[in-house]
């Protein structure tokens, strides 16, 4: 009797963890639908209420162009940024400045700076000055 109560103990602390899990990722996500749409153009609005209303996902066709400036980085070093983002799939283009200090990034829409940050984070860079805009394939 006291395996089977263990038992059911352990599997309510799953699904309890996997209930919450669900919620925060659900809400993480409006935030960033919401952050994206308050940030946009019109015409990127209008394709994300068209997006809703067919019921596919909202940022469908929409992509961001993440505009930052970097501070660190030499030849050796972006040789490895270089990869470590042709890694990653939901990078599309890659554009960096002769001198090294200005990258533009196309990407998917739910590609964010904390993803950049996350990327670089064993790199001996600093990202200054981060802008974002979203704009239709």
């Amino acid at each position: 009797m006291f395996k089977f109560y263990v038992l059911i103990k352990l599997i309510m602390k799953i699904l309890l963890t996997l209930f919450f899990s669900v919620i925060v990722y659900h809400f993480s996500s409006a935030q960033i639908y919401e952050k994206i749409y308050a940030e946009s153009s019109i015409e990127v609005q209008n394709k994300m209420n068209q997006n809703k209303v067919n019921g596919i996902d909202i940022l469908s066709d929409v992509i961001a162009i993440h505009h930052f400036g970097i501070i660190g980085l030499n030849l050796a070093s972006n040789q490895e940024f270089d990869k470590i983002l042709r890694n990653e799939k939901s990078v599309d283009l890659i554009l960096i400045s002769e001198d090294l200090t200005d990258i533009k990034i196309s990407s998917n829409a739910r590609f964010t700076k904390q993803n950049i940050e996350t990327l670089f984070i064993n790199l001996p860079v600093k990202i200054v000055g981060y802008e974002v805009n979203y704009k239709l394939k």
